[in-house]
Order: C-alpha cells, then sequence, then structure tokens
C-alpha cells in the first residue's frame, strides 16, 4: 500500500464504496485532497462500512453513517470519524467515548465549505493524536 496516495485497486475500491453517490464520493475526495495539501503520510484501508485512514494507528474514518437525527444531517453527506484524547464540540460532531481516553469524534460533512480551519485543526490533532 502507498501512503499518502492511492493505488489504482484502492481508487476502484474507494468507487465501488461510493456507488451511485457522486456528491459523497466528491467530498471525500476533497477530503483526501486536504489531507494532501497538508502534507500528511497515512495509508487506505478500504472496508464495507468505512474507509479508515492510518498514521500510526487510525486518525480518520469516512462513512456514511446516519449519526445525526434527519433533522439536523444534510441531504448529502459524509461523516469523518476522528479519534482523540477528547471530546469535540460543535453542532455537526457526536462524540463518543469509546475507552477510557480515546473518543470517537463523528463530524458530518455535507459541503467542501465545511472542510473550514476549525475542521482542519481537529484532523490534525486527530492525525498527531494516532501517532502516539
Amino acid at each position: 500500500m502507498i501512503k499518502g496516495g492511492n493505488t489504482a485497486v484502492e481508487e476502484i475500491d474507494e468507487l465501488f464504496f461510493f456507488d451511485g453517490k457522486r456528491e459523497e464520493y466528491a467530498l471525500y475526495r476533497a477530503f483526501l485532497d486536504g489531507l494532501h495539501r497538508r502534507s500528511m503520510d497515512f495509508s487506505v484501508t478500504v472496508r464495507k462500512t468505512q474507509i479508515s485512514l492510518r498514521h500510526g494507528l487510525v486518525f480518520a474514518c469516512v462513512s456514511m453513517t446516519k449519526v445525526l437525527p434527519r433533522a439536523r444531517r444534510p441531504e448529502r453527506f459524509i461523516v469523518v470519524s476522528l479519534g482523540a484524547d477528547r471530546p469535540f464540540a460543535g453542532e455537526r460532531i457526536v462524540s463518543v467515548e469509546v475507552r477510557p481516553d480515546r473518543w470517537t469524534n463523528h463530524v458530518v460533512i455535507g459541503s467542501e465549505t465545511e472542510m473550514d480551519g476549525s475542521f482542519w485543526a481537529l484532523t490534525e490533532e486527530a492525525y498527531r493524536f494516532a501517532d502516539r
């Protein structure tokens, strides 16, 4: 597996993961592009229900899990789940303590504009947390 990039097989797996969901796939690609622009080194694993990004440990997962009630989530979205040693706060965030001192923070992304400075700061925090 090539770190920080995708092999042709991974790209095909990603396309199958987002089968028929072009807008969601575009959000995922924008997320990956943002990671690359920030020089983050990671590997990608595509599974049935999520795509995991690993830097040491898994620092982010992308899925289409409905973590927010319908009234609070956009029609088209991805969920970026970030691991950290604390819960994150925000209207689009659902945080769950999965084990002592490890929180999974689900961030609902409905448009590229929602991948703003505060989102990238949280992503960078998760990236550093995974490298411990």
